[in-house]
């Protein structure tokens, strides 16, 4: 049955249910019915996991989408041509919040043949090169290019040049230094055989030498690990006995005036000048000989003196001593004061002079022969001047010292009560004309008499004018 539509009852689609169709007719016999609901739409999201475009439908065929927008200023969503348009902004990407655990983006090798296009430049962190020769250095450029300096052979290393790009050069050995250059290696060795300049050591102490010589042999001066110190020549032998060890002599120069002394002490000591010692059975002991200077045409010859130290003050005078040798069996050493002989002119006169003083006795001189051992005869006392073949033998003066209370006397002691005190050697005979006279007259004129000392009282010798 067909009814109007204006008598049919109006229903709101959110109230059709399960029961209300349409009536379908295809043109033919047959008729059909539509599930109303079914033309309602419903919405479904096909990904997997992925987020859904739509919220829900309403009123049975209201769609509800989402909408697009972006969290924060990283993305830009606009509508163009009706279009959804995503944008990103890089200048907004703050990549240390990024994380990069995976991608290594900021920490893992990044393809360089990919990613940058052409020669990186210093500006870049680059060379500005496209290839380095093989070994070669290369120096800064600023912003360009580096510079190659070329591979280097043996020994070459970079030397500096103000304002400019250094070189490659090898060192260059000085006086007395060698310069090897090897493979990887530069070796400097001292080679110090001449110097052209004097040596400075800074205070710095030099030592290890063997020689110090004038020509290189083995000899001239030693010094041993303890700082002996050994002077010889001719390829000697070096001995350390002492400090100062010389081998043949010391010389002098003969145009100034030397000395030879010890410093100043608050505990003064000795001076000993000893003559070699022998090491071997029945070798006679070195001599100590003092000889002054020979003369040339009619000068004098040199003096030796030994003169005792001088006192200050009210104290003693040192003692010029000298003295022979002691011996435990054989014969004692002779002490000998011996004036020069001259073949025209006169002799040298011996002397041997005691000190003076103002105040105090004047010094002694004590000449004493050696004590005999047994039944030896002691020693002689034997002072002889020098003899002259023309001109006048050499004289022997006794001078006692001279004082306005109690002048000095010559003392002769005998060592025995049998023996004479002077023994007078000469030529005996009855003429005044000899040195001794047998002569026993006393008729000549009397001249003067010797004032002498018998044990300390005061005798006179007379004296005549000749002998006969």
């Amino acid at each position: 049955m067909s009814l109007p539509i204006s008598s049919l009852t109006t229903i709101a689609k959110t109230s059709i249910g399960a029961n209300h169709y349409l009536p379908l007719a295809d043109g033919t016999a047959a008729n059909y019915k539509l599930l109303i609901q079914d033309l309602f739409p419903a919405m479904n999201t096909l990904g997997a996991t992925s987020e859904s475009l739509f919220v829900s439908v309403t009123n049975k065929n209201t769609l509800n989408f989402k909408g697009i927008k972006s969290l924060d200023n990283l993305l830009t969503v606009t509508t163009a041509s009706n279009n959804i348009t995503l944008q990103v902004n890089p200048a907004n990407i703050d990549l240390s919040l990024c994380d990069n655990s995976t991608s290594a983006f900021l920490t893992g090798p990044i393809s360089l043949s990919a990613g940058v296009a052409g020669t990186l430049p210093v500006a870049n962190g680059g060379t500005g090169l496209s290839t380095l020769t093989a070994n070669s250095l290369f120096v800064g450029n600023g912003t360009s290019a580096l510079t190659a300096l070329g591979a280097a052979t043996n020994g070459q290393i970079p030397i500096g040049r103000t304002g400019l790009s250094p070189i490659l050069a090898t060192l260059t050995a000085g006086t007395n230094v060698t310069v090897t250059n090897g493979s990887g290696s530069i070796t400097i060795a001292a080679s110090l055989t001449t110097l052209t300049q004097n040596l400075n050591g800074a205070g710095y102490n030099i030592y290890g030498l063997g020689w110090l010589s004038g020509d290189g042999q083995n000899e001239g001066i030693a010094i041993n690990s303890s700082g002996q110190v050994f002077i010889g020549s001719s390829a000697p032998t070096a001995f350390y006995n002492y400090d100062l060890n010389v081998n043949n002599g010391i010389g002098l120069n003969g145009s100034v005036a030397q000395n030879i002394s010890m410093s100043s002490s608050a505990t003064p000591a000795n001076v000993t000048i000893t003559g070699s010692n022998a090491s071997a059975a029945n070798v006679n002991g070195g001599w100590i000989a003092a000889i002054a200077g020979s003369a040339s045409g009619t000068g004098n010859a040199g003096l030796v003196g030994i003169t005792g130290g001088a006192a200050s003050g009210s104290g003693n005078g040192g003692n010029g001593v000298l003295s022979g040798g002691t011996s435990n069996s054989g014969n004692g050493g002779g002490a000998s004061l011996l004036a020069g002989n001259s073949t025209s002119g006169q002799g040298g006169a011996a002397q041997i002079t005691g000190g003076t003083s103002t105040t105090g006795a004047g010094g002694n001189v004590n000449i004493v022969s050696g004590q005999a051992g047994g039944a030896n005869p002691a020693g002689s006392i034997s002072i002889t001047a020098g003899y002259s073949p023309s001109g006048a033998g050499g004289n022997i003066a006794l001078n006692p010292g001279g004082s306005t209370t109690t002048p000095g006397i010559v003392n002769q002691s005998a060592s025995s009560s049998t023996r004479g005190f002077t023994n007078f050697i000469g030529t005996s005979g009855a003429a005044s004309a000899n040195s001794l006279s047998s002569s026993t007259a006393s008729a000549a004129a009397k001249t003067g008499a010797i004032k002498v000392q018998i044990n300390g009282v005061d005798a006179w010798i007379r004296v005549y004018a000749t002998a006969e």
